[in-house]
């Protein structure tokens, strides 16, 4: 044997070592082969890890401890040196029961074994003893005591070579080697078993325990391109192995947590190949990702790398790209001084960008462009200084991720064909309408500060006799019941109605000197009840759903003294263009509560859930604001065509559907997203498209279909789509 042969032989002569309690393995009948041939090699169960071990690549035999009885017995390691793990007697001795050299690899603490595969192995039985009860033999054994292989000259088998594998079952130790066997002893003849290219397949059932994540990829405030995530975590069999970052269900920025000194890495060559506790801080580029909100959570695993431990669910908003739109355009009934134009740019996808205007004047050829001074809203008003012009307007939108700079072509609206701002007409002049003079008694100017006829009410200079409107509401003195009072007249009250209860018409409804009868709203109705209320999928007041499924609101209504407010309405309302609108509602039940659920087509809106103690009045008594973000959603579908893909689909979203952008994006093994197509929508949100291939693909590709934001919503994602090239 090598080296490690020659040391073991003389530490080996010294005496009889201390082999294991079950004592020698006894065979008394032929043993099955295992499967050998690599080939037949059965595939590891989902939650494994495995071990490379005696091999060129890795010599190292962790795990393995040898072990004998008896005298001219050996074990070695002669795996750096291309051999393997051997055990063999001494070919010119003859041997005794009980004699035996073996090796032991046990499973690490909570884990067991599963299967081993080994490229080559070699196993000779000696001759038995002329008078029987004596045989010298090879076997593979597990837990000590069951036999998975063995080799006796007595059952026929002198020989045995090649790959091999055992299986298992979840025992915790295995053991080869040789032995002497029977009352008679064993006669001195070659008896030897070796081991070499060992894949140990190891059961590690106990998932990963993740904590303590934090850092700026948390944060729902940051706009940063890169962002740092830190986390700790533990686990009880291989080790941690793995994080990977799952945004919008998709695993991304997947590396090892700590490499344990080189040792936490594939093909693995320690038992416990990776630490027990490990902590991490990683950055991660969020350029890979598209503009707008991401669902993201954190996962770790073991060793196995399917045992996992999975963080909750947050948002993050990504803004690196600058606003996309195509064109502006400038339109009107005529280029013309005094004929307002208006510049409108196409659709502007960004993360809540901010938009500029600027107008230009240029000649008729496009020369000599200037910017107009004080003309920056979306409207103009060609002036005298702008005939025989060419008016342009030029549009900046900004966001966090830069800004985009689109002008309007010379030819653009009322532009076209060459034309260029023309003079206003001429309008004959009307004869002016003589203005009567006052009564001498009436000053040019105010005599004072006042209402009097001769004095100045509203501070406008003229006196109130000139003046026909004194106190400056916008309502003529000849019409305003209230001449002298800033505030604009309202219309006269409606007289209450006679209440038919008492036959007369003295008293109104609500009693002496009321208007209008209180109407309390619920049973137990209180003017100081107090509103709560959150969206029922988190309990927060802010929930962000794919378009097409409903958010469901739930609420309680009570009273300070603890008492629930029965039967009562709750208002649902939303702000659209400076006016409220009235969403419906619903009723408290005896327990004071309700449950509001949202049409699965509304959009992103702040809503408003309000109680009225009084509902003959607005006053709001209690009210709740919440947020609904939706999140677009869209289908896709990706078929192979000759040299092309032919991908369609359809998108979800609220409002017009018509004309949407959607952006289709590739990526392969270990690549981030890329855009490589354009489409537009249907009205009926369906999209498709034709892609020709300027060179053959290989291997496996993902695809998914990308919808930008809009005003009633926020941008999303289709499913990934897999196809084999």
């Amino acid at each position: 044997m090598s080296k490690s042969e020659s040391r073991s032989r003389g530490w080996m002569a010294r005496g009889a070592g201390v082999i294991a309690a079950t004592g020698l393995v006894a065979f008394a009948a032929p043993v099955a082969t295992p499967v050998v041939g690599t080939a037949l090699v059965a595939s590891a169960d989902a939650a494994t890890y495995e071990l490379e071990q005696c091999t060129t690549q890795n010599p190292g035999v962790s795990g393995w401890e040898s072990a004998y009885a008896g005298a001219w017995v050996y074990v070695g390691n002669d795996c750096p040196s291309g051999g393997g793990l051997a055990t063999a007697f001494d070919t010119n001795q003859g041997h005794t029961a009980g004699n035996t050299a073996q090796w032991t690899f046990t499973a690490p603490s909570n884990t067991n074994l599963h299967s081993m595969s080994v490229a080559s192995r070699q196993m000779r039985a000696g001759r038995p003893h002329p008078g029987g009860f004596g045989d010298s033999s090879a076997f593979v054994i597990k837990n000590g005591t069951t036999v998975l292989e063995d080799c006796v000259q007595l059952y026929g088998c002198g020989t045995r070579n090649g790959a091999a594998y055992y299986s298992f079952d979840g025992a915790s130790s295995t053991t080869f080697g040789v032995q002497c066997t029977g009352g008679n002893g064993c006669p001195a003849d070659v008896v030897n078993a070796s081991l070499r290219g060992i894949t140990m397949r190891l059961n590690d059932n106990l998932a990963p325990n993740l904590s303590g994540v934090s850092g700026s990829l948390t944060s729902t405030n940051t706009l940063a391109r890169t962002r740092q995530l830190a986390f700790s975590a533990t686990d009880q069999g291989g080790g941690v192995f793995r994080r990977r970052l799952i945004i919008d269900d998709v695993p991304q920025a997947v590396g090892t947590v700590d490499t344990n000194g080189g040792q936490c890495a594939t093909p693995f060559r320690e038992r416990v190949p990776c630490k027990l506790s490990a902590s991490e801080t990683f950055s991660f580029d969020t350029a890979t990702l598209s503009d707008g909100t991401h669902d993201i959570s954190l996962r770790v695993t073991d060793a196995t790398d399917v045992n996992q431990a999975q963080s909750s669910e947050w948002t993050i908003k990504v803004d690196n790209q600058p606003p996309a739109f195509d064109s502006v355009s400038v339109s009107g009934s005529a280029a013309q001084v005094g004929t307002e134009l208006t510049c409108t740019p196409s659709a502007i996808n960004g993360q809540t960008p901010t938009v500029t205007y600027q107008w230009y004047r240029a000649n008729a050829d496009g020369s000599g462009q200037q910017a107009i001074t004080g003309a920056t809203t979306n409207k103009y008003t060609p002036t005298s200084q702008d005939s025989n012009k060419k008016l342009r307007c030029e549009v900046v939108a900004t966001d966090g991720g830069g800004s985009t700079t689109r002008i309007s072509p010379t030819t653009s609206g009322p532009f076209d064909n060459g034309a260029t701002v023309q003079p206003a007409p001429v309008q004959p002049q009307p004869t002016p309408t003589p203005t009567p003079e006052p009564p001498a008694a009436c000053p040019q100017n105010p005599t004072g500060v006042g209402t009097g006829p001769t004095e100045d009410f509203d501070g406008d200079r003229i006196p109130n006799c000139r003046d026909e409107d004194d106190d400056e509401d916008g309502t003529p003195d000849n019409t305003d019941p209230e001449p002298f009072n800033n505030k604009v007249p309202k219309p006269p009250e409606e007289k209450p109605v006679s209440n038919p209860g008492t036959g007369g018409s003295g008293a109104p409804v609500g009693g002496a000197g009321s208007s209008t009868a209180e109407k309390v709203n619920g049973e137990n109705g209180s003017p100081s009840a107090v509103l709560a209320a959150s969206w029922l999928k988190g309990k927060t007041r802010g929930q962000t759903t794919r378009y097409g499924t409903s958010a469901t609101i739930r609420g309680q209504l009570t009273r300070p003294d603890g008492v629930k407010v029965d039967d009562a309405k709750i208002e649902l309302v939303y702000l659209e263009a400076g006016v409220v609108r009235d969403m419906g509602g619903a009723r408290t039940r005896k327990d004071g509560s309700f449950v509001l659920k949202l049409p699965s087509n509304s959009p992103s809106r702040k809503l408003q859930l309000r109680y009225r103690y009084d509902l003959s009045k607005q006053d709001v008594t209690s009210k709740v604001d919440l947020t609904l973000t939706v999140r677009a959603t869209a289908r896709l579908s990706v078929v192979k065509r000759p040299g092309a893909l032919r991908l369609s689909g359809k998108i979800g979203a609220p409002g017009k559907l018509g004309s949407r952008k959607v952006t289709i994006q590739y990526r392969t093994a270990g690549r981030s997203w890329r855009p490589f197509l354009t489409l537009r929508t249907t009205s009926a949100g369906k999209f498709s498209g034709r892609y020709r291939l300027a060179a053959p693909l290989r291997g496996k590709v993902q695809f998914r279909a990308v919808v930008g934001s809009a005003g009633s919503h926020i941008g999303g994602a289709s499913p990934t789509k897999k196809v084999r090239f």
